[in-house]
């Protein structure tokens, strides 16, 4: 016949781990299993968060990175019709007033003559705060006296370009033929 006894060793040794689990009590376990489980659903939402946010960034980079080229092309485009009609309009101006002219030195400008007979006649030009100075070269030096009347008389560049043209047009194209 066996006894049985709610004051057994191993039935109080029992109560005792339910109560007692390594040095805290069953409500304070069970009190930091709840934390931790909270603590763990709080560091997944912030992942998804996180996750979601970089996802939110990525879309948002790609789309600037898209407005990026499509601006680039943009760009690229206007840069050629601008050259081109850089390239038309220096034409337009060789062909109406008889000079092609260059940017040499940021306010110097060599100025070539439609009619000129090589490629050392050329007219330099000094453009500095809204003032032109027409600089020696040997072209200029070997100029006609009348010609350079229009710079030293009469202060005038215009006239003295177009009395070159007219000069040059006439020794090019009314020249006696031989």
């Amino acid at each position: 016949m066996v006894l049985a006894s709610s004051s057994s060793p191993s039935s109080s040794s029992s109560s005792i781990a339910d109560n007692i689990i390594g040095g805290h009590s069953v409500a304070e376990v069970r009190q930091k299993a709840a934390n931790f489980e909270r603590e763990h659903r709080e560091t997944i939402r912030r992942e998804r968060e996180a996750v979601a946010s970089a996802q939110r960034w990525k879309e948002l980079a790609e789309k600037q990175k898209s407005k990026a080229e499509e601006g680039s092309k943009r760009l690229s485009r206007l840069k050629e019709v601008f050259r081109s009609k850089v390239s038309e309009f220096r034409e337009a101006c060789y062909r109406m007033t008889g000079y092609k002219i260059e940017l040499i030195d940021g306010d110097k400008y060599r100025l070539r003559p439609m009619y000129a007979g090589s490629d050392r006649d050329f007219v330099l030009i000094h453009f500095h705060h809204g003032q032109l100075s027409v600089l020696e070269t040997d072209f200029v030096r070997e100029l006609d006296k009348k010609v350079s009347a229009y710079l030293t008389r009469f202060h005038s560049v215009p006239a003295f370009l177009s009395q070159i043209t007219l000069d040059l047009f006439s020794q090019t194209t009314l020249a006696p033929v031989s």
